[in-house]
């Protein structure tokens, strides 16, 4: 299969829809393949960005009647409109529009004969508000947190053991409501980790929690931490989640050094640490903060693999 072949597979498979502006298309056939939900022939698409403006064309794709796949376009007046009309769009550089700026898209491409499918499935569900998968063990999903998960979380902290050594969700639904949606927004986007959701492969109940977040007062060094429900502790779970998560930031996400902190009297999570290669840090700085807390560090080197 050849490089064009093949992006046109993984276009057609996640319904992208390509607008180049330097190709020449009926202005119907446009309005055609954004609002027709059975269109799905990866073929160049034009919309002159020097006829938006009045053009019958526009007026055609104005509301957004079709946005379950991604609009790859290469005109910036274009992808404006499209995008204030609620598409979900996607730049295209090129030879032929190079230094083309793009205002208010969250990704822009070039060279897409090399972008993967996975780059465009992430960009796909980010745009559509899905969770990314992070990765999977034999018995769970890690994948970023969901709004619907919020009463997850609740019955995830609703234990005395786990509210002893971590500070859950609060009284206020609603206002926890707004910090996880705000949360996932901001965090997610931002860092590209954070604090992500463990699925039960069987039930596909949250039951648990793991992830990053930066670390104070240490450059480019993050803070790793984990739970897991209750009625989920004593079957390994912990160890084959934190294992895999550890695994995936070598790989991928290139940091420089891991913390976690916990508890002295967490004898559990002490134990596990050092199974997963954490060291004790000796050093006074451990208790200017909390006597009870202990710092463990994971050092290595490594380039983030993107």
């Amino acid at each position: 299969m050849n490089s064009g072949q093949n992006l046109s597979w993984k276009l057609k498979k996640l319904a992208i829809i390509m607008m180049p502006d330097n190709i020449r298309l009926n202005g119907n056939e446009a309005a055609r393949a954004v609002a027709d939900p059975d269109y799905r022939v990866f073929s160049p698409v034009l919309i002159p960005a020097s006829d938006i403006p009045g053009s019958a064309a526009w007026k055609d794709i104005r509301e957004p009647v079709r946005t379950d796949g991604l609009i790859l376009c290469d005109a910036p007046l274009l992808a404006e409109k499209l995008l204030a009309a609620g598409y979900p769009v996607v730049g295209y550089l090129h030879e032929n529009n190079a230094g083309a700026k793009f205002q208010g898209l969250s990704y822009v491409l070039s060279e897409i004969d090399n972008v993967d499918l996975d780059t465009y499935e992430k960009i796909f569900e980010r745009l559509h508000h899905l969770p990314w998968t992070i990765l999977t063990t034999k018995r769970c999903i890690v994948r970023e947190m969901c709004v619907s998960d919020l009463d997850g979380l609740y019955r995830l902290y609703d234990d005395a053991a786990a509210q002893r050594f971590l500070e859950g969700p609060g009284p206020d639904r609603e206002k926890e409501r707004e910090l996880l949606t705000s949360y996932i927004d901001r965090v997610y986007g931002l860092y590209g980790y954070g604090y992500w959701g463990v699925i039960d492969r069987k039930s596909s109940e949250l039951i648990g929690r793991v992830g990053f977040e930066p670390y104070r007062g240490a450059e480019e060094a993050v803070s790793f931490g984990y739970l897991i429900r209750r009625d989920y502790r004593g079957q390994g779970i912990a160890k084959e989640v934190t294992g895999a998560v550890l695994a995936f930031a070598i790989r991928y996400l290139g940091f420089p050094g891991i913390i976690a902190e916990t508890d002295r009297e967490n004898t559990a999570s002490i134990a596990l640490l050092h199974s997963l290669g954490f060291e004790r840090e000796q050093r006074a700085q451990e208790t200017e903060t909390d006597p009870n807390m202990t710092r463990w560090i994971r050092n290595y080197s490594g380039q983030r693999n993107l």
